[in-house]
């Protein structure tokens, strides 16, 4: 486990980065959020549709518009001046009026009139706008540019009626020059007025939309995505752009007198007269991401065919400024546009991202922080964009550069601070420790108390029996060589079973289990080594000691003992001191006197339980030591042994009836151990020693 200060150290990289995160550069990243969010909402088909039926229509002075009679003179190949467009704009007005539109906008600026110039050149357009205005059914756009503005010829703002039926068409532009947001109120001459596309909605629907003093109100309620008087656009679904009729088309159908079809498509529509053309007033909006080719939102067509020849296919980013009115009207119909977070949500959002970013980099492996910060971008995405499919604006790119900075932060502190710690251990630990416990001890942070501690283990003594006579001839170059590849066996033996070598001592080697690392079945994983590493001998015939095989007798004890750096400042060695460790040694000698391999202490009988197999071997006072042991010996699943009849006769030793013993003994040839116990019980059922109490005083160590 971690440090409760690395989890501290962790958090604050986390907190520091949210607080960057919401704080620096927040205007451009939530704007690129729209955007990219707007991408993914396409590519993934979770667009929102607004329910409307009644959304706004255009038309469009196109392409085909300047392409067509009386625009363009196909034999002198002469466009005509859009100055002199007016009888053709009244035309068009006049049908799309008779044919029942709730409200017409006007979003074509005629600044100059050729009635200066020809007498009565514009009464077409006059009257239709007089007639509209008398209604309130017509909207005149102007643009707020620098002090002066550019606005209709004053002709036209007196035929319409007077300056409210003249409103600002500006958008929007955010720091990277896109357009988001569309204002709903901008100042004028006398204060604040309602924009182009505001004052529309306002005539086609009838609601009650107020200028208040911190925003604006549709029926006494601010609208969703309203801030700061503008209106923050839901171009969604991206694929449906707003129905367009050609001017050229609605032209040619007024002048055949086809009052059906203006009837059929505009009647209570709310109507945009706007340029649609390939260059001139195109923006870069926040759906700039999904690009759409012209031409495919037509409608259904009065008299000239569409000029498919014109159209390509080319997909653009850029799209006509009338569609952003559009959208506008429509947002304001739905009551609302896109729903960015409040700013305590917004940083709660990354100050949990970072959190979790950060404790990844601290807890997990390299590749599996990698793998965990790909799933939890994937999943911030993911919830980015089921929220934005319901108009809720998360910071996807904060959030997403929240977590590529949490992660590598909180990883450079781990490998330059903590994990320095770990690498100081492993390397203190390296020699003498298994690599699997190596790994525990780091992963858990875990130093054993310097100086020493007090905890229950389990010792295993080992020595090679008949050692002296075996080595005695040897060259010193063979004895090692020998001797290394015994200890090589032995320690990955030991180590595999979670334990590590304290020392090699001459042909002796002492093992302790459940140190460093406390583990509760230090015990059993003692026996299961020490059985082990007795059939490893019996079944390798490498293993050798001056061509001959090897034997060993083993001594297991368990203790609470001294665990720690032992040692003086400048020269220590992580070791385990006590009265148990002496004990241990006791035994393995204790193991010759019996003729058998493994002698375990009755501390280790129980601390085992029924997960060996064991029986008892006598009961003995080893030198130096007062108290009594019994002796046990850990069987391998396949011994033979008699154990009841062995039993037997040790319950008779015990109550010194010797002689009956003996027979008893006598009776299990194969077993070495009872050999041992009838050669002795039938000497002393001759000489019975003073004072038998059942235990066996024992001369050498």
């Amino acid at each position: 486990m971690k440090s409760s200060r690395a989890y501290l150290v962790a958090a604050l990289i986390a907190g520091a980065v949210a607080l960057a995160g919401q704080f620096l550069l927040r205007d451009r990243a939530n704007g690129l959020s729209i955007d990219v969010l707007y991408r993914l909402a396409h590519w993934s088909g979770v667009e929102h549709a607004a329910p409307l039926e009644d959304r706004t229509i255009i038309i469009a002075i196109d392409e085909e518009t300047y392409r067509r009679p009386p625009f363009y003179d196909p034999t002198t190949k002469r466009s005509t001046p859009q100055a002199l467009w007016t009888p053709q704009v009244a035309t068009v007005l006049d049908a799309v009026l008779e044919g029942g539109a709730r409200v017409i906008g006007l979003d074509t600026i005629f600044s100059t009139s050729a009635s200066a110039v020809i007498p009565n050149y514009d009464r077409a357009l006059y009257q239709a706008l007089r007639r509209g205005g008398r209604e309130d059914r017509i909207v005149l756009a102007k643009a707020q540019h620098q002090a002066e503005p550019i606005e209709p010829d004053r002709g036209l703002v007196i035929a319409v009626g007077d300056e409210t039926d003249v409103r600002a068409a500006n958008a929007i532009e955010d720091h990277d020059g896109v357009v988001r947001r569309m204002p709903l109120a901008l100042p004028g001459e006398n204060g604040l007025e309602l924009t182009f596309s505001t004052e529309l909605f306002r005539r086609s629907t009838g609601r009650d939309l107020q200028l208040t003093d911190t925003g604006v109100t549709i029926d006494r309620h601010t609208p969703p995505g309203v801030v700061d008087r503008a209106l923050l656009l839901d171009f969604m679904p991206t694929t449906q752009a707003p129905t367009l009729y050609s001017f050229a088309d609605l032209l040619a159908c007024a002048e055949a007198g086809n009052s059906d079809y203006f009837a059929t498509h505009f009647t209570d529509r709310t109507v945009l007269i706007g340029a649609v053309l390939d260059v001139e007033d195109r923006r870069l909006t926040s759906r700039r991401l999904v690009k759409s080719a012209d031409g495919a939102n037509y409608a259904q067509r009065c008299v000239h065919p569409v000029m498919a020849e014109i159209l390509g296919q080319h997909r653009r980013q850029l799209i006509p400024g009338v569609y952003l009115h559009a959208a506008a009207i429509d947002n304001l119909k739905a009551l609302g546009g896109l729903i960015e977070i409040p700013t305590p949500l917004r940083f709660l959002c990354l100050l949990t991202l970072g959190l979790i970013a950060a404790i990844c980099a601290l807890c997990l492996k390299l590749p599996h922080t990698a793998a965990a910060l790909v799933a939890l971008l994937g999943a911030w995405i993911a919830i980015a964009t089921a929220a934005f499919a319901n108009l809720t604006v998360l910071p996807l790119v904060g959030g997403t550069g929240v977590v590529l900075a949490s992660a590598p932060l909180t990883l450079a502190y781990r490998i330059g601070l903590v994990d320095r710690g770990r690498r100081r251990l492993r390397k203190a630990f390296a020699l003498y420790l298994p690599e699997a416990e190596l790994d525990r001890l780091t992963a858990r942070d875990e130093l054993p108390a310097l100086g020493g501690e007090v905890r229950a283990v389990t010792i295993l003594f080992s020595d090679i029996a008949g050692y002296s006579g075996l080595s005695e001839s040897l060259t010193p170059a063979a004895l090692v060589a020998d001797l290394n590849r015994y200890f090589a066996r032995m320690t990955e033996i030991v180590q595999r079973h979670g334990g590590f070598v304290d020392k090699f001592i001459g042909d002796g080697i002492l093992a302790v289990f459940g140190a460093p690392l406390a583990e509760s079945r230090h015990a059993e994983a003692a026996v299961q080594a020490g059985l082990e590493m007795m059939a490893a001998l019996a079944g390798g015939p490498a293993l050798t000691l001056n061509g001959k095989p090897i034997r060993i007798r083993i001594g297991l004890h368990t203790d609470r003992v001294i665990v720690g750096n032992i040692g003086a400042p400048n020269r220590f060695n992580y070791t385990v001191v006590g009265d148990g460790v002496n004990l241990a040694s006791r035994l393995e000698g204790v193991g010759k006197a019996y003729h058998v391999a493994i002698i375990a202490s009755e501390d280790t009988r129980r601390a085992v339980g029924e997960a060996h197999r064991f029986r008892e071997l006598d009961r003995v006072r080893v030198v130096g030591r007062d108290q009594p042991v019994t002796l046990f010996e850990p069987l391998a699943p396949d011994s033979k042994l008699d154990l009841g009849r062995f039993a037997d006769a040790l319950a008779l030793w015990r109550r010194g009836s010797f002689t009956e013993a003996a027979a008893l003994f006598r009776q299990l040839p194969d077993d070495p151990a009872a050999q041992v116990f009838a050669t002795r019980a039938e000497a002393w059922a001759q000489q019975p020693p003073a004072g038998w109490d059942g235990i066996v005083n024992l001369q050498q160590k």
